[in-house]
């Protein structure tokens, strides 16, 4: 399949892979979006502190 002209044109059960770099600017903003702004995924020294070393970004920019 070559250039689908419209959604009519793309098969069901066709799959595709995508890959992305979280960056800080998508964690800041999903936290301020949802109002997840736990220490866990916006501040660095709280995760050294609690022994998790770095921030974790939200499981809604990972893809889980």
């Amino acid at each position: 399949m070559t250039n689908p002209q419209s959604i009519t044109d793309i098969p069901i059960g066709l799959r595709t892979k995508t890959a992305k770099t979280v960056s800080e600017s998508d964690v800041y903003l999903l936290a301020g979006i949802t109002g997840d702004l736990h220490p866990i995924h916006v501040n660095e020294e709280f995760c050294k502190t609690a022994g998790v070393g770095h921030r974790i970004a939200h499981g809604a920019l990972i893809g889980m």
